[in-house]
């Protein structure tokens, strides 16, 4: 029997994040989640592993979404474990973020982006069916988390309405950010691979991983059952039991007609027959999807919207982070990551309309079109230049963090409010000042120790921040090095440490501390209740 599953799951409602492997083993710091997180006492979702519930950081005041993962419960801790290194390589605006992990005797932990609009599923069942501009808007958050996903050469897996869920709890949902979530079923496969064993939802999983040899291509396919669904109502594959829809889903046939489909165009119905190809060869990627006709009216109109919104410091923005020392640039990573929706909007909507094909990455062409066509009145700058300084990872691209940092507006660099949370990010051990060890420990995180001969050049920036010499930098020292103008690039190591490594999203921590009590169900806010 595969592993299919046909059911709706409930309780995987927030959004993740990730960067690179990090084994829960090889972290043996000790620290109890509840002596920084408050749970509420709303459930936000359930499963058959855990709950996901609403928490508030004690250190920096933001709201959180916490999943716990009973281990008793989950079969698989290793695929967690790896659900957590896939969350953390993830950097899009349509992915669900990941700010920390823990673990103790009895539970896995992650700490997500909190969303509150609910599941894109019950939208569909409390809407029947939405109207084309609105799938639209949906479908090109799906492809581009899709294309991001593919990008790191990993496929979800599960694609289907329950998996995304929307940031806000009112607002149309067409105007309502998108996140996937829920990578437990996501798998590793590069080019030329292909995987075996088959997982997934009988109404959304593809032909090929029911006869167990496929690739990224499954998901396009999920993705086809999903646009089909939310412009009609039903599934194109349906039957009395998972056998008869398992058969029909072989064949590959489906139907476009009838009242539902006479007002929904022939682009749109041109873009579901490409997902719902046959043949693997021949159906269309996620990247390919986003440049079909029927998102290109919408492209042509975020055109006049950037050329509406763009705002006249940001091209200043750029060049003035472009120049500032690595280590200051990382600092601006962790607290641009830490930027909630509000403080972020508008570099959000800049992003959007600058990152065409929604993949989670603006290239040096994006920039220039911007440049070019906007601001003509700007002096001539050399944008090759700037983007090369601002390219963390020197791929020729930014991603999502990465531009919010070199954008955001530099007040927000003196905000003490956001900077502290900048400055949590780097404090590893929550004793409020930043030691070396927390500086090797972010270099550890970022597998970049090995880079730096005795850490020479991390010690000397440290040294330069440690102002007092006592091996501790306070907050003020932190502030004072945000508040300084524009310095002369420092050591080279500092180019190529990733937000994800200066972010709490590094932190995925054991606890077994002698003290037993420390993460106990008084700090749930529960009796006996285990979840």
């Amino acid at each position: 029997m595969l592993p299919l599953k046909r059911q709706r799951t409930k309780g995987d409602c927030v959004r993740s994040r990730l960067i690179h492997a990090t084994s829960l083993a090889d972290i043996t710091q000790k620290a109890c989640i509840w002596d920084r997180y408050e749970l509420e006492e709303a459930t936000l979702g359930e499963g058959a592993f855990g709950t996901v519930r609403k928490a508030r950081d004690r250190s920096i005041g933001a709201m959180r979404a916490i999943k716990r993962i009973d281990k008793s419960k989950a079969f698989a801790l290793d695929d967690v474990r790896k659900e957590i290194e896939m969350l953390r390589e993830m950097d899009h605006p349509s992915i669900v973020r990941l700010y920390a992990a823990y673990e103790d005797d009895q539970s896995i932990y992650l700490v997500l982006e909190l969303c509150e609009g609910g599941e894109l599923f019950d939208r569909l069942i409390e809407e029947t069916h939405l109207t084309e501009p609105a799938v639209q808007s949906i479908m090109r958050q799906v492809f581009g988390a899709v294309a991001h996903c593919h990008d790191k050469n990993i496929i979800h897996r599960d694609l289907k309405p329950e998996n995304f869920i929307l940031q806000k709890r009112d607002a149309p949902v067409e105007k309502n950010p998108l996140k996937l979530i829920d990578f437990g079923l996501a798998e590793y496969c590069e080019p030329g691979e292909y995987l075996q064993t088959a997982f997934g939802t009988v109404l959304y999983v593809a032909p090929e991983v029911i006869e167990q040899k496929y690739n990224h291509a499954c998901d396009i396919w999920s993705s086809g059952v999903m646009m089909y669904c939310l412009l009609c109502g039903s599934p194109p594959f349906h039957g009395r039991d998972d056998d008869q829809i398992i058969r029909k889903v072989l064949r590959g046939k489906f139907v476009m007609r009838g009242n539902r489909w006479t007002p929904v165009s022939e682009a749109a119905k041109d873009l579901i027959s490409q997902c719902l190809q046959r043949d693997i060869e021949r159906r269309v990627t996620a990247a390919d999807a986003l440049n079909h006709p029927w998102f290109q009216g919408s492209a042509k109109s975020a055109d006049v919207q950037l050329k509406q919104s763009l705002h006249p410091d940001l091209l200043a923005n750029l060049k003035a982070f472009s120049r500032e020392s690595r280590f200051k640039k990382a600092a601006l990573m962790a607290l641009a990551y830490q930027l909630t929706d509000e403080e972020q909007d508008e570099i959000l909507q800049t992003f959007q309309r600058l990152d065409a094909d929604c993949d989670g990455f603006v290239t040096l062409s994006d920039l220039r079109k911007c440049f070019e066509t906007n601001m003509e009145a700007s002096p001539m700058v050399n944008l090759a230049e700037v983007m090369d300084s601002l390219d963390y990872n020197q791929d020729g691209r930014l991603e999502y963090t990465e531009f919010i940092a070199a954008a955001m507006d530099q007040r927000l660099h003196k905000n003490e409010k956001l900077c502290w949370r900048a400055f949590k990010a780097f404090d590893r051990d929550g004793d409020n000042r930043i030691t070396y060890p927390d500086l090797q420990h972010v270099l550890e995180d970022a597998d970049l120790l090995h880079e730096v001969p005795n850490c020479r050049s991390a010690w000397q920036y440290f040294e330069k921040m440690d102002v007092d010499g006592d091996g501790q930098v306070t907050f003020e020292d932190f502030m004072r090095m945000l508040r300084a103008q524009n310095s002369p690039t420092s050591p080279s190591i500092f180019n190529q440490i990733t937000f994800g490594a200066l972010t709490d999203a590094t932190m995925i921590r054991k606890d077994y501390s002698s003290d037993s009590t420390a993460c106990t169900d008084e700090h749930l806010g529960e009796s006996n209740s285990p979840v």
